[in-house]
């Protein structure tokens, strides 16, 4: 009661001189004075008295508590006019601006939003108590920063009666650093162990940089929850974290941290069941599914991966809303741990309608010869992820995107809507390039792989470059036949004059044409076939090599031949360029056949690996195999027809071309009949960068070598270098760099750090 009757004397000397004090009477009417940016309409939502009510003290004191609340107003009195009711009001300031000076480990964004969500912000009424929030925002906000030492200072200047400017002065001051991270409560597994799970540290050589030794809250309950998922993983069902402690120092500059835990005892899966709501579902359903199995070691994480196998094999089979929940039930005496799974599928839903959006050039039928998810038919995830591929490896767009969304009033109804972003194309392009192999490249040509968005390729080339002036025509269908067999003709004429890239000299003139078809075999299996005739003239010059000038009159100098090529490939890329995940295994066999002037054949090989397992990082394995040699009366594989090595395409850290046996006169790299090429690398877009699309780094090693033929393949003379690349997808073409160091360079290698080339990919 004293409390009460001491509020009413507050409010009583607070409102005194703000009420004209008069005889309760009734209102006619309400008017409002001082109001400059307020509509009067924008306060109906605070008036408690109303026209044609009565009125007393005790009323307008509450008129004037709901007006201040508004935040509109520094200042409000209430009189009577008659018997009109007058509310006169001094507004508060407006917000003109906000100046932060001071700021560098906080953006002026961030600072900026939050100042928005206390109300501090460019147009709105200043409130004074806002300022003391927003020291207590910013503080907080640098503290999450590990700056507790921070200091801010906060004031205001009028710009004109009606308008202020917030200026906000802050001395970041030094990061408080990670002192001590203290593990009590272990006992199997070490400090070393445990600590290796967190991202904070106390420092190291690239703290620096990764800033692991500023304390952060969100970082320490991150570093936590990988405590309990190790714990978890390793059967340890029973861990807890006690009790967490973060003191700092007296000088705010140091922070010790203390976690207690409790380890528990391990325990492993006793026996597994399973609960279904629909009788399609039996105990075998998911056998194949599990990660688990009976008898080992409880892992939350692959019993969780089990859950997620169970619903995405029921999402192939159109269940897209299916619930999958793993039920364990521990046997603390036993230390086993039953596991029930939980299975409700749901209904099964089918598609409605498939829809693109985004293609202005490309035609639907193009995108829609892609779908492997058919309209009409249930919704199988897997075929869904698939189409989107499809569509990623046409190259034709920078960016898919599929979206499911449901169909208003069916639950068992979706549409699939597929967002494209196509890539610019011109039917002209024309350039030029430097390649270390082929020295200046110039470039005219009118190739479009998506033609008039038929997803046709046309293309007229003209090719100049030191070494090779080519001319071509091509055109290839993908789909010649509605079940995707493509069919492509080809006719070239090419000079070529082979000392031009610094090996052994000879000039040659073909030309010919082809015809190839590429027959789907799978879902990922192509098969290809091509027919081909060439005419090829042979011309020795001052140069060309006893070697070369042998074969030359052992065989013949002008000829024909009538090739054929048959290959096999397995593509389970993700996309053709920049792939992250996959694999490529392909093998083709080219056969000059019998009634050519040469009679020879090759084989290639080439397998391609990819695994991202740490975004960004993708791991890729790459091979490239190949053997050649002749058959009836052609005495041994055309030295033109040779396999070279060592370059920015091959072995980087050795000059283009340059490995392999060498003629005996001038020491020129001449190739082999043999080719073993292999590289692994981890590739990166770029840091810091929101480019990520066009740009790739990679750590790579290299190794390889080229031999006059399978006798002579010894592992002894094989090459390894090591070193980073850059490739750029630039306006003008593939554009790579590297820097390798060879590894077991012997006496006569070319070797050449930094290497480049314009227009090819490696």
């Amino acid at each position: 009661m004293t409390k009460y009757i001491g509020r009413l004397w507050i409010l009583a000397i607070l409102f005194a001189h703000n009420v004209w004090a008069f005889q309760p009477f009734q209102v006619k009417a309400i008017d409002y004075e001082g109001l400059q940016h307020i509509d009067p309409e924008n306060l109906e939502n605070y008036q408690v008295i109303r026209p044609d009510q009565q009125v007393d003290n005790q009323l307008v004191i509450q008129q004037i508590h709901a007006l201040y609340r508004s935040g509109y107003f520094d200042d409000i009195q209430i009189k009577r006019q008659d018997d009109r009711l007058v509310i006169a009001v001094k507004e508060r300031k407006l917000i003109a601006g906000v100046e932060i000076t001071g700021n560098k480990a906080i953006k002026e964004e961030s600072i900026k939003e939050a100042f928005n969500a206390v109300g501090i912000k460019e147009g709105e009424f200043f409130d004074p108590l806002s300022l003391a929030k927003m020291n207590q925002e910013l503080h907080a906000l640098y503290a999450s920063h590990s700056k507790y030492n921070a200091r801010v200072s906060m004031n205001t200047v009028e710009e004109d009666e009606a308008h202020l400017i917030v200026k906000v002065d802050i001395e970041e001051g030094k990061s408080s650093k990670i002192r001590e991270i203290n593990i009590v409560g272990n006992h199997v597994f070490t400090d070393k162990t445990l600590l290796g799970k967190f991202k904070l540290d106390t420092g190291g050589l690239f703290s620096f940089f990764n800033h692991n030794n500023e304390f952060s809250r969100q970082r320490l309950s991150a570093d936590l929850e990988s405590l309990r998922s190790f714990y978890m993983d390793q059967g340890y069902a029973d861990f807890s974290i006690d009790s967490v402690q973060v003191t700092i120092s007296p000088e705010r500059e140091a922070i010790n941290i203390t976690i207690n835990l409790t380890e528990g005892d391990q325990y492993r899966i006793g026996k597994i069941d399973y609960r279904s709501s629909s009788q399609e579902f039996g105990d075998d359903a998911f056998r194949e599914s599990l990660g688990i199995e009976e008898g080992q070691v409880f892992s939350r994480k692959s019993i969780l991966d089990s859950s997620e196998k169970m619903r995405i094999q029921l999402g192939n089979k159109g269940f897209l809303n299916a619930k999958v929940n793993a039920i364990p039930n521990l046997d603390k005496r036993e230390h086993v741990s039953d596991i029930l799974f939980d299975i409700d599928p749901g209904k099964r839903v089918y598609v409605n309608e498939i829809r693109f959006r985004g293609n202005t050039k490309t035609r639907d039928d193009v995108l829609r010869r892609e779908m492997r998810q058919m309209e009409g038919s249930w919704i199988e995830t897997d075929k869904v992820k698939r189409s989107r591929v499809r569509l990623q490896r046409l190259d034709y767009f920078k960016k898919v995107d599929v979206d499911v969304v449901p169909v208003p009033e069916h639950d068992d109804l979706v549409d699939l809507d597929f967002s494209v972003e196509e890539k610019p194309s011109a039917a002209f392009v024309g350039g030029f390039g430097f390649s270390q192999a082929q020295g200046f490249l110039v470039n005219a040509s009118v190739k479009q792989k998506n033609f008039l968005g038929s997803g046709n390729t046309v293309g007229l080339n003209i090719n100049n470059s030191n070494v090779n002036t080519v001319y071509s025509a091509s055109y290839t269908n993908p789909y010649y036949t509605l079940d995707g067999v493509s069919r492509g003709f080809n006719l070239f004429a090419r000079q070529t004059d082979a000392g031009a890239v610094s090996v052994a000299d000879f000039s040659s003139d073909n030309f010919g044409g082809t015809l190839s078809y590429g027959i789907p075999v799978s879902e990922y299996s192509t098969a290809s076939i091509s027919f081909g005739l060439e005419h090829q003239s042979l011309t020795e010059t001052d140069s060309t090599p006893q070697e070369f000038i042998d074969f030359i009159r052992a065989n013949r100098s002008d000829f024909d031949l009538y090739k054929i090529t048959a290959g096999i490939s397995y593509d389970t890329r993700n996309r053709v360029v920049f792939a992250e995940d996959g694999v490529l295994l392909s093998a083709s066999e080219e056969l000059a056949l019998p009634g050519s002037g040469l009679t020879f054949y090759k084989i290639n090989l080439r397998g391609q690996w990819l695994k991202t397992y740490i975004e960004p990082f993708t791991l890729s394995l790459k091979t490239n195999l190949g053997y050649g040699a002749s058959y009836s009366d052609t005495t041994e594989l055309p030295f033109f027809e040779s396999y070279f090595a060592g370059g920015a395409q091959s072995v980087r850290g050795y000059k283009s071309n340059s490995l392999g046996p060498r003629t005996a006169l001038d020491n020129s790299p001449m190739g082999g009949a043999m080719k073993v090429v292999a590289n692994a690398e981890v590739i990166f877009p770029p840091p810091f960068s929101e480019d990520n699309r066009s740009v790739r780094f990679a750590l790579f090693f290299d190794i390889g070598n080229i031999y006059a033929n399978i006798n002579k393949f010894d592992l002894g003379e094989l090459r390894y270098t090591t070193g980073v690349s850059l490739v750029w997808l630039s306006p003008l073409g593939p554009l790579s760099f590297s820097l390798a160091s060879a590894l077991n360079e012997k006496q006569g290698d070319e070797t050449e750090s930094f290497q480049f080339s314009l227009g090819t990919l490696f």
